[in-house]
């Protein structure tokens, strides 16, 4: 069975339920996988509206947060949401930090590295910013794997408007796999680079919900929605839900899979 809505959706809690609450979720794992020592200072890249920032400050007991993005909407949101002594936001971008070598002990950044304009220049500034010994991570969504929250839109959207794989997340980001992840890591001269996949689940009350939230706002799977005429809308949305395992009161579970990376800066 499926519901409708009680009221409309917002952009911001469509963006929550295709990927803000999972990548907040990622992001805690990422955290407690580099298992860095309580009190260090922290730089958070493209931190959008805090998902990546929250999950540092409340698991890894830093003593400074930094975060940066473009956006100065997004530097807003964060500062409204994350109102901790210990934390700071600015509009800049990845590939020119205005902070000083040797600045933080960890850089970080969340769903962000498909996204740079620059990604050798912006690795080199990540540790140029960083102390000797100092850790660079991140995480990318699997697109074109197990991110099932968008990748099974796209299969169905690809099953019924071949044309849809040009706008597939999958095949446009090159970053969203592992060997690339690493090649980037290792190439730009860190050391000991690890790569490893981080599950977290996606559970959804009725497909009305997840279709929404695919939907609504802006984004990939948005903007082609709203490319498309309704027929073609309506029948990827019924093939969408006929590929779900729905239980009987219309919820079901999907898995949200991120890549996630690791390297330490010579000392």
């Amino acid at each position: 069975m499926t519901r409708t809505l009680a009221k409309p959706m917002s952009a911001g809690e469509a963006y929550g339920w295709r990927v803000g609450r999972w990548s907040r979720m990622v992001g805690r794992s990422l955290v407690e996988w580099l298992n860095r020592p309580a009190g260090l200072r922290w730089l958070d890249i493209g931190c959008g509206a805090g998902a990546l920032s929250q999950a540092i400050l409340e698991t890894s007991g830093a003593s400074r947060l930094v975060g940066i993005d473009p956006s100065d909407n997004d530097i807003g949101l964060a500062r409204e949401k994350l109102r901790d002594s210990r934390a700071e936001f600015h509009q800049a971008s990845a590939e020119a930090l205005p902070f000083a070598a040797g600045a933080f002990d960890v850089v970080a950044s969340g769903l962000v590295l498909n996204f740079l304009s620059d990604a050798g220049l912006a690795m080199r500034e990540m540790q140029r910013v960083a102390v000797p010994g100092g850790s660079v991570a991140g995480y990318v969504w699997d697109f074109g794997g197990e991110m099932q929250v968008v990748r099974r839109f796209w299969d169905a959207a690809i099953a019924v408007d071949g044309a849809a794989i040009e706008a597939d997340q999958g095949a446009r980001f090159r970053l969203c796999k592992p060997e690339p992840l690493r090649q980037l890591f290792v190439e730009s001269g860190l050391r000991d680079v690890e790569v490893r996949p981080i599950d977290v689940p996606a559970c959804f009350l009725d497909f009305d919900t997840y279709w929404t939230g695919l939907t609504t706002g802006d984004g990939s799977t948005v903007n082609y929605v709203n490319s498309i005429s309704g027929n073609c809308r309506e029948a990827i949305r019924t093939r969408l839900c006929q590929s779900l395992l729905l239980r009987k009161d219309g919820s079901f579970d999907l898995v949200a899979r991120a890549w996630a990376v690791r390297g330490r800066i010579a000392e």
